[in-house]
């Protein structure tokens, strides 16, 4: 029953925007996710005990499955509406008491992998990484330090960290997040401006692509740098037809 709950929501977003939804329709693909509400109008997501994805293209649909979301939600989860419709209500509806992060979507739409720089290594991140891990990666600086490294060993053991070689020293690291974006993206300060950063991400979507994966990320809309890197790569985004995620922190 999960199995067709989740076909049948692949089938809704697949035939309202292919490229918009892809960060809904991979996570129900590779089940990491699950399908909560389906009809022709919208579709409700659950990453258990961490996150739900909406959309809705009437604000009738958008404030009925919210008032699923705000049942079903437990504390510390949150909700990610995509595009507009009803969106406010929503935020009513569900409890939210700040204003939803604007964020756009980058997708890698073609089956080619990218040609890496010779010399250049990629290779899983290992256990015995995490300390450096906890150490360097930017968002965990406000951490308590106990917190980054139990951070650090979540994701690790998860499988989704990988670290860039040149000449056998590491020159910074990406993975994927918990629901499938792309990020976690950091540069040691001695090798940046030399275009690792590129380099990191063109070898993630190779090993997205080589498990039959569509890559994508989530990006703040006021992170202009970023946007014109995935652009750059050769990245779909969503601002190119002005559509926005919304984050409700």
């Amino acid at each position: 029953m999960e199995k067709r709950c989740a076909m049948d929501a692949i089938s809704v977003l697949l035939d309202s925007d292919p490229h918009f939804y892809i960060d809904m329709i991979q996570p129900l693909k590779s089940g990491i996710a699950h399908a909560v509400s389906v009809a022709e109008d919208g579709v409700l997501i659950h990453f258990d005990d961490y996150l739900w994805y909406m959309m809705a293209k009437t604000e009738e649909r958008a404030l009925t499955m919210a008032r699923i979301a705000r049942e079903g939600m437990k504390n510390g989860e949150q909700l990610c509406c995509h595009d507009n419709v009803a969106l406010q209500k929503c935020a009513e509806i569900v409890g939210q008491r700040v204003l939803p992060i604007p964020v756009v979507l980058s997708a890698y739409l073609s089956d080619k992998p990218f040609e890496l720089s010779e010399g250049f290594e990629f290779k899983p991140m290992t256990m015995d990484q995490v300390q450096f891990f906890a150490d360097t990666y930017t968002n965990f600086r406000n951490m308590p330090k106990s917190e980054a490294l139990e951070n650090a060993k979540k994701d690790i053991l998860r499988g989704v960290m990988y670290v860039g070689y040149v000449n056998g020293e590491a020159v910074g690291y990406i993975g994927t997040h918990k629901e499938g974006t792309m990020g976690l993206l950091e540069v040691m300060p001695e090798h940046r401006r030399k275009g690792y950063g590129t380099l990191l991400e063109k070898a993630l979507i190779n090993e997205r692509l080589s498990k039959g994966i569509t890559p994508f990320g989530h990006i703040l809309e006021t992170n202009v740098a970023s946007i014109a890197l995935q652009k750059a790569i050769g990245l779909w985004v969503s601002d190119q037809d002005d559509r926005r995620i919304y984050w409700m922190a």
